[in-house]
């Protein structure tokens, strides 16, 4: 997805954009750029048109974070929020209440702000706190007994949300409280949407009459305020119903926001490959979110072409590539061909099969020789009985990487029939990698040198390779079981042993490391 790109001084700032930073006395530059990106963002993918109130909690303070982006007026009617109570704290993380039910951020919008036909959407962004007890967003309407919320987490791990009664919608199965959770009603039903990813969806009207207004951090009762939060916001949003096409935009936008501000807490690639991969596991989700993280700190994410971190324990979660989540051989999602292949949470293991494989439709040829090419597995079960671990044989040259072949060698190859190789491992346990950068093959096992030769690679070649097994020539099946999978190009060697450092987390967070 390419969105607006960041502004450069000089070259012209939107004009809304340049009425809230006017309005907040907004001075810094990285926080103009980011107000401004964020603008030109929502507007290219017509999100902006919909939205009627934005607190971007920008600038440490009171008077900065009061400010509706939309009409960055001083008024209640203009949605200027009003910080109550003396538990706020304000910094450059954000606003944080401290769960006094004498704290609340009065929004000014109320539930009958809009028809049935326009729908309504509300929503936060959360980087702080705890997932105790408290709403985020709320309203309360005893004498018609509707209660109308967002809530991230109430002493739980549930997402809870509604427009109407008091009968709960939640969804369960993520770590509370941090990330961008919105509520959506178009009139019939209400959505809940975490990070741009819808996760429930219940038949519910609206109610149409109630003029009091929702507060954050705290419900906004008839009989007072109640259930205060300690969570900290980054971002607040009001507005009319929005489509899933526009959450999923939205997610995307404001999580960039944040990562230019240093405070988000989620990863836009890592979320890409959540949701289409249709992770749900908290624990999975942290272990991708940190690897792609670890990845980009380390500076090795824009080398990798094809990442496939075997997670989900089935072969429409282990498919996709996490560089590029989308369902193509273009983009590198895996075909698992074959009925021997197993999946569970440790990885996928083939079964030593001649007709199982896994087709990468990544090719020799698809870098040419002044970015080189880098490959490798990370395996935590089978044997070392003989087999190709990722292989491709045109008749003249095989390329590999192979740990173990009925003995404890590791081998690798980019061109030649004559293999380079390592016996110094008990196979086959561990991260295996191979590195070709126009003139050398290296060998890597866990992170480190262990084998090298004098070699170029072939750049015809435009067959792709095999996971466990190789594609061309006689089958080369293994047995073994793999929990990540990468092509790319050339890595250096402080590459490979940061790389390594962080998919070795991976697997520990994912408690399948060896």
């Amino acid at each position: 997805m390419i969105l607006a790109g960041t502004v450069l001084t000089g070259i012209g700032i939107d004009s809304n954009a340049q009425a809230f930073i006017t309005a907040a006395g907004i001075t810094d530059t990285s926080q103009i750029i980011a107000i401004n990106t964020l603008v030109l963002q929502l507007k290219e993918k017509s999100i902006w048109p919909n939205l009627q109130a934005v607190w971007p909690m920008i600038g440490g303070t009171s008077t900065t974070m009061k400010w509706n982006l939309i009409n960055p007026v001083d008024s209640d009617a203009a949605y200027r929020m009003n910080f109550a109570g003396a538990g706020w704290t304000f910094d450059a993380n954000g606003v944080k209440q401290s769960s006094s039910n004498t704290t609340y951020g009065d929004t000014f919008y109320a539930a009958n702000t809009n028809n049935n036909t326009d729908g309504m959407s509300m929503g936060v962004y959360i980087n702080g706190g705890t997932n105790a007890a408290g709403y985020d967003l709320g309203r309360f309407n005893s004498a018609t007994n509707t209660d109308t919320y967002c809530v991230a987490g109430y002493g739980d791990n549930i997402f809870y949300m509604n427009y109407d009664s008091t009968s709960n919608i939640q969804a369960s199965g993520y770590t509370m409280p941090n990330g961008f959770f919105a509520v959506n009603n178009d009139g019939t039903n209400t959505k809940g949407y975490r990070n741009g990813a819808n996760v429930v969806t219940t038949a519910e009207s609206r109610p149409l009459t109630d003029s009091g207004s929702y507060y954050l951090g705290a419900r906004h009762d008839l009989a007072g305020i109640t259930n205060g939060s300690n969570r900290r916001y980054a971002f607040a949003f009001m507005g009319k119903s929005l489509s899933a096409t526009n959450y999923s935009d939205f997610s995307i936008i404001v999580n960039a926001y944040q990562t230019a501000l240093s405070r988000n807490v989620y990863d836009n690639d890592a979320q890409a490959f959540i949701t289409a991969a249709g992770i749900t596991d908290p624990t999975q989700q942290a272990a991708l979110n940190k690897l792609v993280l670890d990845l980009k700190a380390y500076n090795i994410w824009t080398k990798l072409q094809a990442v496939w971190p075997m997670v989900g324990g089935t072969s429409s979660t282990m498919k996709w590539n996490l560089v590029n989540p989308v369902d193509s051989d273009a983009a590198y999602r895996m075909t698992f061909a074959g009925a021997g292949w197993t999946f569970n949470s440790s990885g996928v293991k083939q079964s030593d099969s001649a007709t199982t494989y896994g087709d990468t439709f990544y090719a020799v040829n698809t870098n040419n020789n002044t970015d080189g090419m880098s490959m490798g597995v990370y395996i935590n079960g089978g044997t070392n009985a003989a087999g190709y671990d990722l292989g491709r044989y045109n008749g003249t040259d095989d390329v590999f990487v192979v740990a173990g072949y009925g003995n404890n060698t590791f081998y690798v190859n980019y061109v030649s029939t004559t293999d380079i190789n390592t016996s110094l491992y008990v196979m086959p346990n561990g991260f295996f990698a191979s590195n070709n950068d126009g003139t050398t093959t290296i060998g890597y096992r866990n992170g480190v040198n262990v084998c090298s030769a004098a070699e170029t690679r072939n750049l015809t070649d435009t067959a792709s390779f095999y996971l466990g097994n190789r594609n061309g020539g006689s089958n080369e099946p293994s047995d073994r079981r793999y929990a990540f999978v990468f092509m790319s190009k050339s890595l250096s060697a402080t590459n490979h042993s940061d790389l390594y450092t962080a998919v070795q987390a991976y697997q520990t967070t994912l408690a399948r490391n060896v």
